[in-house]
């Protein structure tokens, strides 16, 4: 450690002992009460390897391929939490002691090395946190001195500059019944429509890589950057083969429960090989931060241009929204989230029918039931009203959405994400050669690095 944190570390673990039921040489997790955890082979084998001073390592490492088994025990993701802590696996510690504490709001041990691991991880703003509401609860002295002692490390440290990368890569597989998005008609106002602008289902393949660096600079202030790249083959429709290139950057300020940020962000796409789009942005978005939830304000301009051709879709977006998210304690621990969202899209060359002015709404829920097991329920609508005729007529679209998603992370703390995923999107047109439906089912592997 720094010299900030030398003189936390001497004296957390005297803390801990007032604070947690765990003490250094033993395990103490009967005390927690009884559960399928407590009294296993799993536990007595853990325990005696503690009382044999067995490294953290070895600890986290016979205890680790029992996850699936035990995740969401308080007693097990204490004891995995806190090897994991112990054996420098702060990210890895972070998210099991999460369940712990999610489980167990008043359980201070578990959230005391959460709030450790969090400032290990260099996430400041977390840690101070969790060591607040530790705070809050009246700890025994020794334990409010440490907490105090890494409360005045994180003012210090978070001048300091620190930077954090972490990367991806994933390979996803599927099928798409309409991967062009075209009408299911042949024929449009007396014309036969060519095969492309026909609806064409067609099995495809993403590969994807990105990654997100982040800079403190000042108290509460940090620097982001992040890339991705992404390819995608559709064998049975390779004339919309895609790559897209997104670069984006952001400059955030949390002073206290409130966070604001300002995000410059570029996208590129080529269809086929050949250039499609490029698409330059800014968002503004303040967001309060409460407990459990948040709410967040967005404004977003934005410039859509594309290639020699395609000229007419040029056009310059403006649009703002509110979100906001809530958290549940319990086990399965749900997340609901909300948007709306409102904005226009003002077409660059005159004549041009691609003006709109656009309405969206979504609503959704992600459930945690514990063992890496995550279920994912989304629904979205969108309403788009356009300025000019198309062949004659007005454009009016509404766009139904629906996603459903099951994702296991299992081997989570070693990096890997697995889901499954289906999505459904109705667009209901009043010129029928926007309107069409689209299912699109596919599973992904993601890998993380940090």
């Amino acid at each position: 450690g720094n010299a900030d944190t030398c003189v936390v570390h001497q004296n957390v673990h005297a803390a801990e002992n007032e604070a947690s039921p765990r003490a250094q040489s033993s395990i103490t997790t009967t005390a927690l009460g009884s559960t399928p955890f407590a009294g296993s082979a799993e536990q007595s084998t853990a325990a005696a390897m503690m009382s044999a001073n067995q490294s953290a390592d070895a600890v986290y490492r016979y205890l680790a391929p029992f996850e699936n088994r035990y995740a969401g025990d308080v007693d097990f993701d204490y004891l995995l939490g806190t090897a994991a802590y112990d054996s420098g696996r702060y990210s890895q510690a972070i998210f099991v002691l999460q369940r712990a504490v999610a489980m167990r709001p008043g359980f201070a041990g578990a959230r005391m090395e959460l709030a450790r691991a969090y400032y290990a991880q260099g996430d400041n703003e977390s840690a101070r946190r969790e060591f607040a509401i530790l705070d809050k609860d009246n700890p025994p002295p020794e334990a409010r001195r440490v907490i105090a002692e890494y409360l005045d490390a994180i003012d210090r440290r978070a001048s300091v500059y620190e930077s954090q990368l972490a990367g991806y890569a994933e390979l996803a597989t599927g099928y798409d019944s309409n991967a062009n998005g075209a009408p299911d008609i042949q024929d449009f106002i007396g014309f036969q429509l060519d095969s492309r602008n026909q609806a064409t289902a067609s099995s495809y393949y993403n590969l994807g890589a990105g990654g997100l660096v982040s800079y403190p600079f000042a108290p509460g202030w940090r620097l982001l950057g992040t890339g991705s790249a992404g390819y995608r083959s559709n064998p049975d429709a390779t004339f919309v083969d895609s790559q897209v290139l997104r670069l984006g950057g952001a400059v955030e300020w949390r002073p206290g429960t409130y966070e604001f940020s300002l995000q410059p962000n570029f996208a590129m796409t080529m269809l086929d090989g050949e250039d499609n789009s490029q698409v330059v942005g800014v968002n503004l978005a303040g967001t309060r931060h409460f407990e459990q939830a948040r709410v967040s304000l967005s404004l977003r301009s934005s410039q859509s241009r594309y290639a020699d051709g395609l000229e007419v879709l040029d056009v310059d977006t403006l649009a703002y929204g509110i979100a906001a998210q809530y958290t549940t304690r319990a086990m399965p621990r749900v997340q609901y989230v909300g948007a709306i969202t409102l904005g226009s899209d003002d077409a660059v060359q005159a004549g041009s029918p691609q003006g709109r002015d656009v309405t969206g709404l979504r609503a959704g829920a992600a459930v945690d039931f514990g063992g890496g097991h995550a279920l994912l329920v989304a629904v979205s609508t969108l309403t788009a009203d356009y300025d000019g005729a198309f062949f004659g007529s007005k454009r009016s679209d509404d766009q139904l959405g629906g996603t459903l998603g099951y994702e296991w992370g299992g081997w989570r703390a070693l990096g890997w994400t697995v889901r499954g995923q289906l999505n459904y999107v109705d667009n209901s047109s009043s010129v029928a050669l926007y309107d069409y439906n689209r299912i699109d089912a596919g599973l992904s592997v993601r890998r993380e690095f940090r």
